[in-house]
């Protein structure tokens, strides 16, 4: 199926039966709450009317019971909604993570090798929940607005011509400020790609700031990540600058349009003091619904983005990316681990290269440089390499791979979860040699250790040695890691390298490590250095 065919497939998938229910329920119960507002209103100026008229015949029966008819709608309706729409919702998020994770299983693996990170896999699901919501947050306030607007043109012209017009032109001026403001966040990604800017300067400030306080040019760089930081919150401001125009614009429409109707009923149609009453109520309750519209749009922007970002993830490779790719090539025969080719551009202290390698089986190569060199783009490039050779069942099998990233993830559970989500196969007491291995077992953490969101109930040097284990655990061939030895002391680091070698005597260990941490590359193994 093409890309075409599927985006098609998936928009279709998103209407489905529980969410026209759900729309059907989200205009029910708003045309309860508009119509209880203005019944109620009318109701309750007839009341007054005919109390102060001698010898009235008001009934009150029929008013009441449409009242009381209205609200247990509205009540009812609302309750419906909720639970249909979220339900289509949850149903259409697990639809956009089924497709998402079956469609980079078969894209290259370069175009998806960000998703090692945690960080990319995250915001990857984030954009997931964003298009799935956009049924509750942008699409039903849509229909809603346009089939109770037209519903309630309908009753005010019946009441009042001259007032159903001045409402439809009111609901007309409403979307159409509604459009521009549209356009206007369209046309503004200013915030977004400051923002993205600012995360990316402070990860790069971690990284480089043992470095930069050596140099001392810590000042420096803390000055340029204000600088960025200011940036953001004056987009920031203005962006709150015009939301805060648009309300005030929206609040005068509001308000000319309960005039305009209340002096055209009175002034051209004659009209009495309940209807009004009514036709007012009606317009404010149509026109709440119409305030609606800047979060709705805004929410259909955002899962568009949202969308857009997941596709390019998943889209088939260009030609220009293959052929940026083809000047690494990685080749295993179960006896070694080769890559030549890859070009390391020019740098500071050194020109261009071209890096080459062999890793016998239990074999180390530690890759040592400074913060910016290329360590982590190289292991990526070698990941992905291996990533493409031939699968099982063919003359040349792929060797099993374990890559370990510098920002690598720990998801929420127990460290039991997040060894058997890498293994599902993996013992107790596995998991325990693991642990005491890499020396975990000295600081109490077991098994049944609660990792926190992200590992945060672990300390660095933690959460650095469960994500080793898991690693072990798959038991691979060639096991990468970028930073192996981070918020590990320099005895912990060697005792921690030695384990894993033991634990996998016959596996290539690919290593990343900074110049200061070399004191911990293991005997006898191959460095290569890129400073």
């Amino acid at each position: 199926m093409s890309l075409d065919q599927n985006s098609t497939a998936k928009r279709v998938r998103m209407i489905s039966p529980l969410a026209v229910l759900g729309l059907a329920l989200a205009i029910a119960g708003e045309v309860g709450s508009v119509g209880l507002v203005g019944l109620s209103g009318w109701f309750i100026a007839s009341c007054a009317v005919a109390g102060a008229t001698a010898f009235s015949t008001f009934s009150y029966v029929s008013p009441s019971g449409g009242v009381r008819t209205l609200a247990l709608l509205r009540t009812g309706a609302n309750y419906g909604q909720r639970l249909t729409l979220h339900a289509a919702a949850l149903q259409r998020l697990k639809t956009i993570r089924e497709e998402f994770f079956s469609a980079i299983a078969i894209v290259p693996s370069a175009r998806v090798r960000g998703l090692r990170s945690g960080d990319l896999l995250g915001r990857s699901m984030a954009d997931a929940e964003t298009e799935s919501m956009q049924l509750i947050r942008g699409v039903a306030p849509v229909v809603v607005f346009v089939i109770v607007g037209a519903a309630a043109v309908a009753v005010a012209w019946f009441a009042s011509p001259s007032a159903g017009v001045v409402l439809a032109v009111a609901l007309l001026l409403s979307a159409l400020l509604t459009v521009l403001s549209v356009r206007s966040l369209r046309g503004d990604s200013a915030e977004a790609d400051r923002l993205r800017s600012l995360r990316a300067e402070a990860v790069t400030a971690i990284d480089a700031w043992p470095e930069m306080a050596s140099l001392g040019a810590v000042g420096r760089l803390s000055a340029r990540t204000l600088d960025r930081m200011g940036l953001l919150t004056s987009t920031q401001k203005l962006a709150g600058k015009r939301s805060s125009a648009a309300s005030v614009r929206f609040d005068l429409l509001t308000t000319a349009t309960l005039g305009a109707v209340v002096v055209s009923a009175w002034l051209l149609d004659h009209r009495d003091v309940a209807t009004l009453v009514f036709v007012a109520l009606l317009a404010t309750g149509v026109l709440g619904v119409g305030a609606r519209l800047g979060s709705a749009a805004d929410a259909v922007l955002r899962s568009r983005q949202a969308t857009g970002r997941r596709r390019e993830l998943t889209a088939p490779e260009t030609d220009a990316e293959v052929a940026a790719e083809t000047s690494v090539v990685a080749s295993w025969n179960d006896e070694d681990l080769r890559f030549d080719g890859y070009r390391l551009p020019a740098g500071v202290f050194s020109g261009e290269r071209i890096l080459a390698a062999e890793v016998r089986r239990g074999g180390t190569l530690v890759v040592v440089g400074r913060s910016g060199t290329g360590k982590t783009t190289l292991l990526t490039a070698i990941v992905d390499r291996l990533d493409r050779l031939p699968r099982a069942g063919t003359s040349v099998q792929s060797p099993r791979v374990a890559f370990v990233p510098a920002d690598d993830y720990l998801f929420t559970g127990s460290i039991a979860s997040n060894f058997l989500l890498a293994n599902p196969s993996v013992t107790s007491s596995e998991m325990n040699e693991a642990l005491e291995d890499l020396l975990l077992d000295r600081s109490g953490v077991s098994a049944d250790t609660r990792v926190g969101v992200g590992g945060r109930d672990l300390s660095g040097g933690e959460r650095t040695r469960v994500m080793l284990a898991r690693a072990v655990l798959t038991r691979p061939d060639v096991l990468i890691i970028d930073e192996p030895t981070s918020g590990l002391d320099v005895d912990t680091a060697g005792r921690v390298l030695a384990s894993i070698r033991s634990r996998l005597p016959d596996a290539v260990l690919i290593l990343a490590m900074h110049p200061s941490a070399h004191s911990s590359v293991p005997d006898g193994s191959e460095v290569m250095s890129l400073d």
